[in-house]
Protein backbone atom coordinates (compact mmCIF):
# COMPACT_ATOMS: atom_id res chain seq x y z
CA UNK A 1 0.00 0.00 0.00
CA UNK A 2 2.95 2.55 1.10
CA UNK A 3 4.50 1.41 -1.99
CA UNK A 4 1.71 3.17 -4.11
CA UNK A 5 1.77 6.65 -2.10
CA UNK A 6 3.01 8.59 -4.66
CA UNK A 7 0.77 7.56 -7.80
CA UNK A 8 -1.94 8.19 -5.11
CA UNK A 9 -1.25 11.62 -4.20
CA UNK A 10 -1.20 12.28 -8.28
CA UNK A 11 -4.23 10.77 -9.04
CA UNK A 12 -6.07 12.74 -5.98
CA UNK A 13 -4.32 16.14 -7.12
CA UNK A 14 -5.87 15.79 -10.68
CA UNK A 15 -9.04 14.86 -9.04
CA UNK A 16 -8.25 18.25 -6.92
CA UNK A 17 -8.52 15.87 -3.46
CA UNK A 18 -6.13 14.72 -1.01
CA UNK A 19 -4.69 11.70 -0.21
CA UNK A 20 -3.04 10.16 2.98
CA UNK A 21 -1.31 7.09 3.10
CA UNK A 22 -2.84 4.74 5.86
CA UNK A 23 0.63 3.02 6.25
CA UNK A 24 2.31 6.14 7.02
CA UNK A 25 -0.81 7.43 8.79
CA UNK A 26 -1.57 4.90 10.99
CA UNK A 27 1.27 2.05 11.20
CA UNK A 28 4.36 3.29 10.23
CA UNK A 29 7.02 4.26 12.73
CA UNK A 30 10.68 5.22 13.14
CA UNK A 31 13.38 3.39 15.80
CA UNK A 32 16.45 5.33 16.49
CA UNK A 33 19.61 3.04 17.34
CA UNK A 34 22.04 4.76 19.09
CA UNK A 35 25.97 3.58 19.73
CA UNK A 36 28.00 4.65 22.27
CA UNK A 37 31.25 4.61 23.06
CA UNK A 38 32.49 3.31 26.65
CA UNK A 39 36.06 4.77 26.15
CA UNK A 40 35.30 8.16 25.39
CA UNK A 41 31.15 8.57 24.99
CA UNK A 42 30.78 9.71 21.42
CA UNK A 43 27.58 8.99 20.04
CA UNK A 44 26.32 7.79 16.57
CA UNK A 45 22.58 7.61 16.08
CA UNK A 46 20.81 5.63 13.17
CA UNK A 47 17.35 6.13 12.14
CA UNK A 48 15.33 3.22 10.98
CA UNK A 49 11.53 3.21 9.61
CA UNK A 50 9.23 -0.28 10.72
CA UNK A 51 5.82 -1.13 10.57
CA UNK A 52 6.42 -4.09 13.11
CA UNK A 53 8.85 -5.29 15.22
CA UNK A 54 9.90 -8.39 15.70
CA UNK A 55 9.99 -9.70 19.28
CA UNK A 56 12.08 -12.80 20.97
CA UNK A 57 9.90 -14.18 23.32
CA UNK A 58 11.52 -14.59 26.88
CA UNK A 59 10.04 -17.57 28.49
CA UNK A 60 7.02 -17.41 30.92
CA UNK A 61 6.95 -13.95 30.13
CA UNK A 62 4.89 -10.66 29.28
CA UNK A 63 4.44 -8.75 26.13
CA UNK A 64 5.60 -6.25 28.06
CA UNK A 65 8.90 -8.41 29.08
CA UNK A 66 9.41 -8.67 25.24
CA UNK A 67 9.17 -5.35 24.15
CA UNK A 68 11.74 -4.25 27.35
CA UNK A 69 13.78 -7.15 25.96
CA UNK A 70 13.93 -5.54 22.07
CA UNK A 71 14.88 -2.17 23.96
CA UNK A 72 17.62 -3.52 25.92
CA UNK A 73 20.97 -1.85 26.22
CA UNK A 74 23.16 -4.05 24.41
CA UNK A 75 26.84 -4.24 24.09
CA UNK A 76 28.97 -4.68 21.06
CA UNK A 77 32.82 -4.88 19.97
CA UNK A 78 33.28 -1.48 17.60
CA UNK A 79 36.87 -0.01 17.62
CA UNK A 80 36.43 3.75 18.19
CA UNK A 81 38.70 6.74 16.94
CA UNK A 82 39.95 6.80 20.37
CA UNK A 83 41.16 3.62 20.45
CA UNK A 84 38.19 1.81 22.76
CA UNK A 85 36.92 -1.58 21.70
CA UNK A 86 33.48 -1.47 23.30
CA UNK A 87 30.27 0.09 22.68
CA UNK A 88 27.17 0.18 24.14
CA UNK A 89 23.87 0.08 21.76
CA UNK A 90 20.30 0.90 22.58
CA UNK A 91 17.25 1.25 20.59
CA UNK A 92 14.50 3.58 21.27
CA UNK A 93 10.80 5.04 19.14
CA UNK A 94 11.66 8.21 17.47
CA UNK A 95 8.11 8.10 16.37
CA UNK A 96 4.96 6.59 17.74
CA UNK A 97 2.52 4.68 15.27
CA UNK A 98 -1.28 4.74 16.22
CA UNK A 99 -1.56 0.82 15.86
CA UNK A 100 1.67 -0.74 17.15
CA UNK A 101 2.28 -4.41 15.50
CA UNK A 102 4.71 -6.51 17.45
CA UNK A 103 5.44 -9.53 15.49
CA UNK A 104 6.44 -13.02 17.77
CA UNK A 105 9.49 -14.96 16.58
CA UNK A 106 7.01 -18.22 17.09
CA UNK A 107 9.34 -19.92 14.08
CA UNK A 108 13.51 -20.52 14.43
CA UNK A 109 16.12 -22.27 12.29
CA UNK A 110 17.71 -25.18 14.06
CA UNK A 111 21.21 -26.75 13.29
CA UNK A 112 20.30 -28.65 10.53
CA UNK A 113 18.31 -25.16 8.39
CA UNK A 114 14.86 -27.05 9.48
CA UNK A 115 11.57 -24.13 10.48
CA UNK A 116 10.91 -25.27 13.82
CA UNK A 117 7.43 -23.45 16.00
CA UNK A 118 8.28 -22.40 19.36
CA UNK A 119 5.25 -23.17 21.42
CA UNK A 120 6.51 -21.38 24.53
CA UNK A 121 3.62 -19.19 26.15
CA UNK A 122 3.49 -15.68 26.28
CA UNK A 123 1.42 -13.66 28.45
CA UNK A 124 -0.51 -11.32 25.91
CA UNK A 125 -0.53 -8.08 27.74
CA UNK A 126 -3.68 -6.60 27.47
CA UNK A 127 -2.50 -3.20 27.93
CA UNK A 128 0.97 -2.23 26.72
CA UNK A 129 3.61 0.97 27.89
CA UNK A 130 6.26 2.28 26.10
CA UNK A 131 7.71 4.60 29.06
CA UNK A 132 9.51 7.53 28.62
CA UNK A 133 13.16 6.34 28.72
CA UNK A 134 12.23 3.92 25.48
CA UNK A 135 10.86 7.35 23.40
CA UNK A 136 14.32 9.21 22.08
CA UNK A 137 12.29 12.15 22.71
CA UNK A 138 11.87 11.22 26.85
CA UNK A 139 7.90 12.33 26.36
CA UNK A 140 5.55 10.74 28.58
CA UNK A 141 4.47 7.22 28.44
CA UNK A 142 2.13 6.05 25.94
CA UNK A 143 -0.49 3.29 26.34
CA UNK A 144 -1.49 0.83 24.41
CA UNK A 145 -4.29 -1.83 24.46
CA UNK A 146 -4.63 -4.76 22.52
CA UNK A 147 -6.78 -5.03 19.62
CA UNK A 148 -6.39 -7.89 17.80
CA UNK A 149 -4.12 -10.92 17.84
CA UNK A 150 -3.30 -13.45 14.50
CA UNK A 151 -2.24 -17.05 15.35
CA UNK A 152 -0.73 -19.67 14.06
CA UNK A 153 -2.70 -23.02 14.62
CA UNK A 154 -0.46 -26.08 13.96
CA UNK A 155 2.53 -27.49 15.61
CA UNK A 156 4.84 -27.22 12.18
CA UNK A 157 6.23 -24.06 10.83
CA UNK A 158 5.14 -25.36 7.25
CA UNK A 159 1.88 -26.24 7.80
CA UNK A 160 -1.10 -25.19 10.09
CA UNK A 161 -3.63 -22.32 9.68
CA UNK A 162 -3.62 -18.89 10.50
CA UNK A 163 -6.82 -17.21 12.45
CA UNK A 164 -8.16 -13.82 13.30
CA UNK A 165 -9.20 -12.42 16.72
CA UNK A 166 -10.37 -8.89 17.33
CA UNK A 167 -12.22 -6.50 19.80
CA UNK A 168 -15.96 -6.10 18.37
CA UNK A 169 -16.11 -2.17 18.14
CA UNK A 170 -19.99 -1.12 18.81
CA UNK A 171 -21.58 2.14 16.51
CA UNK A 172 -20.18 4.03 19.22
CA UNK A 173 -16.64 2.91 18.98
CA UNK A 174 -16.82 3.04 23.00
CA UNK A 175 -15.15 -0.75 24.33
CA UNK A 176 -17.97 -1.35 27.19
CA UNK A 177 -17.96 -4.63 27.83
CA UNK A 178 -15.17 -7.21 26.56
CA UNK A 179 -16.90 -8.46 23.25
CA UNK A 180 -14.48 -9.66 20.81
CA UNK A 181 -14.83 -11.95 17.65
CA UNK A 182 -13.15 -14.90 16.24
CA UNK A 183 -12.63 -15.14 12.09
CA UNK A 184 -11.54 -18.54 11.17
CA UNK A 185 -12.16 -17.96 7.36
CA UNK A 186 -15.67 -17.70 6.68
CA UNK A 187 -16.66 -18.63 10.37
CA UNK A 188 -17.55 -15.93 13.10
CA UNK A 189 -18.12 -16.72 16.24
CA UNK A 190 -18.15 -14.36 19.90
CA UNK A 191 -15.73 -14.61 22.26
CA UNK A 192 -14.06 -12.28 24.81
CA UNK A 193 -10.63 -10.88 25.51
CA UNK A 194 -10.48 -12.82 28.54
CA UNK A 195 -10.86 -15.74 26.88
CA UNK A 196 -8.59 -15.34 23.51
CA UNK A 197 -5.70 -13.74 25.68
CA UNK A 198 -5.94 -17.36 27.78
CA UNK A 199 -6.71 -19.72 24.42
CA UNK A 200 -3.63 -17.60 22.00
CA UNK A 201 -1.10 -17.51 24.95
CA UNK A 202 0.93 -20.20 22.37
CA UNK A 203 0.06 -19.81 19.11
CA UNK A 204 -0.41 -15.56 18.94
CA UNK A 205 1.91 -14.75 15.99
CA UNK A 206 0.70 -11.07 15.85
CA UNK A 207 -0.14 -8.14 18.29
CA UNK A 208 -2.01 -5.21 17.06
CA UNK A 209 -1.96 -2.44 19.91
CA UNK A 210 -3.90 0.86 19.58
CA UNK A 211 -2.97 3.89 20.93
CA UNK A 212 -5.07 5.58 24.00
CA UNK A 213 -4.88 9.38 24.18
CA UNK A 214 -4.07 8.81 27.83
CA UNK A 215 -4.05 6.07 30.83
CA UNK A 216 -7.16 4.92 31.59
Amino acid sequence: MRSLSQEMHLRAANLGLTYKCPVAEHIALQMMSTRTCMGCGDQTHTVEDFVSLSLDLVPRGSVNQCLQEYLREDHIEHICHCGAKDSSVQSSFLTLPNVLILHLKRFKFTRSNAVKKIRKPIILSRELMVREEFTATKHTATYYFLVSIVSHIGSKADSGHYICDGIHRRQNMDIIDDSWLMYDDEHVSQTTGEEVCWWRERTAFLLFYEKLPLKR
